[in-house]
């Protein structure tokens, strides 16, 4: 939200500072200001507010190709389908694409006495009353890794067949027509190669909606085509082609106003978040060479207007697997004999796509948070560089918002915007050091 299915926005500029007191009255230690107010020993605590938060769209990836029965999806092996209006997004219209591997050492047949799709279902986002119309079309093109949700110029087929799916169901099985069966059945048992091949010969079904108000996610590993047939006049038997392709393609087509002082990341689209920290400005230039007791990045979520945008039996899904991407500066991007940025390594953190850090983050209703346990270090090196011979350049240009690349989803997300002064919780950074006496 998927090649990078969710999450990625841009927050630029200096960071406006706040000085805070720790909770715990044993920690306190406001007034953070020359090496003198550090003198004691006491821990201090002192946190940074971003003073821009700036969104930005980098449209996913949402096609997979398995190569092999074993091979691991490294994104889209879920399919979206449906058109669903929300109060807090506008409306989002999807469509999904899957195709089918043909087995291993495949036989022939005397007859084929019917084709079946297997959907299992494993999303919902939308009305939960409702019964969605799908239809299912065949496919036109071979679906190629690589391809964005709003890939164009990707044509489809007619109307095969259509099936009603209500909010509950979780396995749908639906016959594929009699005569199109007869038609088209032979190919999937062709062992010819080039043009006569089965994957040129069929390139798998698209599934689009006429109504309901919701999408559904299918699972492309756990969905199939059943195909009856008699491998000799004496016998039936049952054959199942696994999905083994999958790409969803997605448009937003109407958008929503969002409150003032938030801002709404949605995944599929690609609208998501990016911050970056000053640590050579204040409060941090102040500190020197402390240790640092804690380290905490907190981003709010805006929870009661999410539940207040909410209409009547309707769901959205959770966002899955969101995690922060810390960027290492170009000229810190030394590399160990393991491929791991050293840089990465030393923090105990896994490197990542685009010469970067991974750091997980703690999702609960009220907020997104980077745990001590993994902020402590980061920070506390990010101080420390200000002291060193490359002290003009940051350890990390850039941390960015995403969710693991692997199901598309069209989840939103609706995060407070630093606003100064105000009532409602601020994103910010939150860090407790020790000064040496």
């Amino acid at each position: 939200m998927t090649y990078r299915c969710l999450f990625a926005a841009l927050l630029s500029g200096a960071l406006l500072l706040s000085l805070s007191a720790c909770d715990d009255s044993s920690t306190v230690g406001l007034g953070v200001g020359g090496p003198d107010s550090l003198a004691d020993g006491r821990p201090t605590a002192v946190s940074a507010l971003p003073d821009t938060f700036d969104t930005f769209t980098s449209v996913d990836v949402t096609s997979q190709v398995a190569t092999s029965p074993d091979s691991i999806p490294s994104n889209g092996h879920r399919i979206l389908v449906g058109t669903v209006t929300d109060p807090l997004v506008g409306t989002i219209a999807t469509r999904g694409h899957i195709d089918f591997r043909q087995p291993a050492n495949i036989g022939g047949f005397e007859s084929i006495e019917g084709i079946n799709l297997v959907l299992q279902t494993e999303y919902r986002y939308g009305d939960t009353t409702g019964v969605q119309t799908i239809d299912v079309r065949e496919a036109d093109m071979e679906i190629e890794s690589g391809w964005t949700a709003d890939e164009e110029g990707i044509s489809v087929g007619n109307v095969l067949t259509s099936f009603n799916l209500a909010a509950e169901d979780t396995v749908v099985t639906v016959p594929l027509p009699s005569n199109w069966v007869d038609l088209n059945g032979p190919r999937f048992f062709s062992t010819s190669s080039g043009n006569n091949a089965y994957d040129a010969l069929f390139e798998g079904l698209v599934l689009t909606t006429q109504s309901g108000n919701r999408v559904t996610g299918f699972d492309r590993e756990s969905s199939f085509l059943e195909i009856a047939y008699r491998p000799d006049s004496a016998s039936q038997d049952t054959i199942e082609f696994t999905g083994a392709k999958s790409f969803t393609h997605i448009e937003r087509t109407s958008t929503a106003s969002t409150p003032p002082g938030r801002k709404l990341l949605l995944d599929g689209i690609g609208t998501g978040l990016v911050t970056s920290f000053d640590f050579s400005a204040e409060p941090f230039a102040s500190l020197g060479l402390v240790p640092v007791n804690r380290a905490e990045l907190n981003l709010p979520i805006d929870s009661t207007t999410v539940s207040q945008s909410t209409p009547a039996n309707f769901v959205r899904p959770d966002p899955e697997g969101l995690f922060l991407r810390a960027q290492v500066a170009e000229d810190r991007r030394n590399v160990t004999n393991t491929g791991e940025l050293a840089l990465c390594r030393g923090l105990g953190l896994q490197t990542t796509i685009e010469s970067s850090c991974l750091i997980n983050l703690a999702t609960s209703s009220a907020s997104l948070r980077g745990p001590n346990s993994q902020m402590r270090l980061l920070v506390e090196e990010s101080i420390s560089a200000e002291y060193g011979a490359a002290k003009d350049t940051p350890l990390f240009d850039k941390y960015i918002l995403e969710q693991i690349a692997g199901e598309p989803t069209i989840t939103p997300l609706l995060l407070f915007a630093p606003v100064e002064n105000s009532s409602n919780p601020n994103p910010q950074l939150q860090v407790t050091v020790v000064p040496q006496e």
